[in-house]
């Protein structure tokens, strides 16, 4: 089996530490709620945190009762209207302080976000269930209790997160069908895939999430034991754990997505050590509705990071851009289309693909000329002073059905080399 390099596992370590300094240091804010589990009682928060007429921390009602830790970023100075609804779960072992500053930008530009923290972790109550079905009927409850106490659309339903958040969110999208956009970031589609991909153990990711579980919530009994047993590297519950986590996985509900209809975003780093991208690349080629998969140089949660922290980031805004713009019953006609885009180099590229963007809330791309009827890629034009090379990924109109991953990847590998331009991203084809 080969080996990461050093610097990828040390880049993942570091993210994880911050993680953890992150839930030590704001998860404080969170602590100070009186509201009874179960209640859906608001309750004022003292200390760092303070309320706001936009903000306040929640404590919502989830399955069975178990009491979801939670706080509400919503327009202020709006009489009587109705805003498009974002619910984000909090990713693996983070503070509710996690998506403040996205959704308070969010808040600004007219969105409700409601997020919280899945069972089991910190304040919220319960045990951890690894996105199990108590933890995707969790979310649905939370979109009950938002539609009920905000000026949430039930319309307009987004959900999204990052890593543990984007699995949830595409579990959940398989079993309800209020949702009608989803923005997963460095998530998961086959769980099976990611951490035990070939039948060979991912055990440094495993073991590191293991004790970031133990840190700061309470794993259920179940979640222990097989967390012990693929740690220690028995095969005696094999496929008992294999079904455990295709229980887990959005690929094994691709039928239930599709019938549903949301309008799904995919967002990954190229060195993912968690969840490497081949999984999301299978699962975007099998997904039938509007989509979107974007892929960056990095490690896990690395690409969307920053914007976290408040600064700049564009996987942050073609999130913002593609949330609950289509409407259940009223689809818009820029989610007909679908678009792979790959980005080697982050700036330049970025912005030269994001402007032809054909994900719900983008203009339909126009850079490349369209394919041939025999699916091959004619000769590209130049576009607006930049030379137009072949994409460096392919959509499925491009690929015959049989070999559309393969294209995907080849072009993944492709786009990852060292002489990568960007003229080679800056023309993405529909």
């Amino acid at each position: 089996m080969s080996h990461r390099p050093r610097s990828a596992r040390t880049t993942t370590a570091c993210v994880m530490a911050a993680t953890v300094v992150a839930a030590a240091v704001l998860g404080a804010a969170p602590s100070a709620q009186a509201a009874s589990p179960g209640t859906g009682a608001v309750a004022r928060v003292s200390g760092t945190a303070v309320e706001s007429p936009g903000f306040r921390f929640v404590d919502i009602p989830g399955a069975d009762g178990v009491g979801l830790a939670g706080n509400v970023f919503a327009p202020t100075g709006g009489d009587g209207d109705r805003y498009p609804l974002i619910v984000l779960p909090t990713s693996w072992a983070s503070p509710q302080a996690e998506y403040f500053a996205e959704a308070q930008k969010l808040a600004d530009s007219g969105y409700v976000v409601v997020s919280y923290n899945p069972r089991g972790f910190l304040q919220s109550g319960g045990e951890i269930q690894v996105a199990g079905p108590k933890d995707t009927a969790d979310a649905s409850k939370v979109i009950d209790w938002a539609l009920a106490n905000t000026p949430a659309d039930p319309q307009r339903i987004g959900m999204g997160g990052v890593s543990y958040g984007a699995g949830i969110s595409l579990l959940t999208a398989g079993e309800d069908d209020r949702i009608t956009t989803v923005a997963a970031l460095s998530g998961w589609a086959d769980l099976i895939d990611s951490i035990y991909s070939g039948r060979t153990q991912h055990r440094q990711a495993v073991a590191m999430l293991t004790g970031l579980g133990y840190l700061t919530g309470r794993p259920s009994e179940e979640t222990a034991r097989y967390m012990r047993e693929f740690l220690s590297g028995s095969l005696e519950h094999e496929a008992e754990m294999i079904a455990w986590g295709k229980q887990r996985s959005a690929s094994a509900r691709i039928d239930r997505i599709n019938a549903n209809g949301a309008a799904i975003m995919l967002a990954n780093g190229w060195g993912d050590s968690i969840f490497p991208p081949n999984q999301y690349a299978d699962f975007y080629e099998k997904l039938t509705g509007p989509k979107r998969l974007e892929l960056r140089p990095g490690d896990h949660a690395t690409a969307e990071g920053s914007g976290l922290l408040g600064l700049p980031n564009d996987v942050w805004d073609d999130t913002a851009a593609g949330s609950t713009t289509t409407s259940r019953g009223r689809p818009t006609a820029s989610t007909a289309s679908s678009r792979c885009s790959s980005r080697p180099v982050p700036e330049a590229a970025t912005r030269a693909i994001r402007a032809g963007g054909t994900f719900p809330g983008r203009p339909p791309a126009s850079r490349c000329p369209a394919p041939g009827a025999s699916g091959r890629t004619p000769t590209p034009e130049p576009t607006a002073g930049r030379s137009c090379s072949p994409a460096p990924w392919t959509s499925s109109s491009r690929c015959p059905r049989s070999r559309r991953s393969r294209c995907c990847r080849a072009a993944w590998r492709r786009s990852g080399r060292a002489s990568a331009t960007p003229s080679r991203s800056g023309c993405a084809e529909r």
